[in-house]
Formats: structure tokens, sequence, C-alpha cells
């Protein structure tokens, strides 16, 4: 499906009741599409819409991706276009105000949880530190949080109601687990409700972590 507004591609599983005001976003990683995460839903609260977003920018051998990175011969990554990276986070939260207004919801009435991999997760970051007023939750899977595509002057007033779940591989060769615990105690810092867990996996989502993300949405949903 596509959606009219931000011309983002979507695959949706509609909640079990329809004026539910639960929804949850997916977002996939660099080189993935919409049909990824998409493979979780069955296993996610069936009283919430669950939307699994396409990223806009295609890749040259397939796939898509949220931002491009250039790599270098030696697979290091090089650069990254955050323009592109900015370009996706507004395109999101416009995504959100969109199904929102689908619903004849907004976001006082509306519990919205995101839940991102690995370049997804740097968005879902950037979309709730951005826009908290548009998210509750997010889980941050195998992901970091990136300051260059947060606001300069942010006010952390606006963020003490957001919850957030870090899981991340201690042997993840892509993502290193130290950014993701330096993400964590970013968010310690400015006293933003988390949680982190790590597991011992590489770039990917074990059983027992997905247990964990599995038990908070629920928790997170069922809060609302």
């Amino acid at each position: 499906m596509k959606d009219r507004n931000t011309g983002l591609i979507y695959q949706c599983k509609k909640a079990n009741h329809l004026q539910s005001n639960k929804f949850i976003l997916l977002l996939h990683g660099y080189g993935s599409h919409e049909m990824d995460l998409y493979s979780m839903v069955d296993s996610l609260p069936d009283d919430a819409h669950i939307y699994s977003l396409r990223a806009p920018f295609s890749l040259p051998w397939g796939g898509f991706c949220w931002y491009t990175i250039d790599f270098s011969a030696d697979g290091k990554v090089t650069g990254q276009n955050l323009e592109e990276a900015l370009a996706s986070r507004e395109l999101i939260h416009k995504f959100i105000n969109s199904i929102l207004k689908d619903h004849d919801l907004n976001i006082e009435t509306a519990n919205v949880l995101i839940m991102g991999f690995s370049q997804g997760a740097i968005l879902g970051y950037s979309v709730a530190l951005t826009y908290p007023e548009s998210v509750s939750a997010l889980v941050a899977m195998s992901g970091y949080l990136n300051r260059q595509i947060l606001p300069e002057q942010m006010e952390y007033s606006r963020l003490q109601h957001l919850n957030i779940l870090i899981t991340h591989g201690t042997e993840d060769p892509v993502i290193p687990y130290d950014w993701a615990k330096k993400s964590a105690e970013f968010l310690e810092k400015n006293f933003i409700n988390h949680r982190f867990y790590g597991y011992r996996a590489g770039h990917s989502i074990d059983i027992q972590a997905f247990e964990e993300i599995k038990k908070f949405v629920t928790k997170q949903l069922s809060n609302f």
C-alpha cells in the first residue's frame, strides 16, 4: 500500500477492533524492505494497528534505506547522507500524522510506539526525540542514537513521558555494542526513561531479546 500524503510504501495489519488508538510503526534496516520486520506482527499485540514502512531511498543492488551510506573498499563507512536522514525523519513524522488522521485521531488521543532495527532504530531515535509529542515509546534494536540528526537545542522536559527499550548484541560487527551503551548513557544523563538489554549475538535479534521486546511492547500499549 502507498500513503497518499507521504508516498511511503507500507504493509499494515489492522487491530482486532478498528477503533483502537494504539499504533506500532516498524522501521527496517539498511538494504532491507517493509516485509522484513513485518514477520513479527503475529507475535505483537493484536489490539494495535501495525504499520511496517519501506524506506524511501532505493539502493542500486536492491533493497531500501532511510539514508545512503558510503563504504570504502574494505567495507568501512566513509560517509553518510544526513540530508536524506533528516528528510526520512520528516516523512516518518508526517506518516504518523497521516495515519492518525485516517483513524480520526490526533497525537493527544493516540499511543504510537516505534520499533526500529539498525538504521531503522537510528531513525526511531531521531523521530522520538525530535517529535516526542507524536511518540510514546521506542524499541531501538541493534542501532544507536546519532546526535547529528537530533535538534541542536532540545527541551528535555518534553521527553519525560518517553519510554525506550534498547536491545543490542554484544558481538555486533555492524554497529558496535559500545555505541548502544553510549546511547543509553545519553538517555540516562538527560533523565529519559529507558532500559538496556544486551545479549550474546551479532547484528540480529535472538529469541530472548525478542521475548523482552514483546513484554515491553505489551506493557507500553496496555498503559495507555
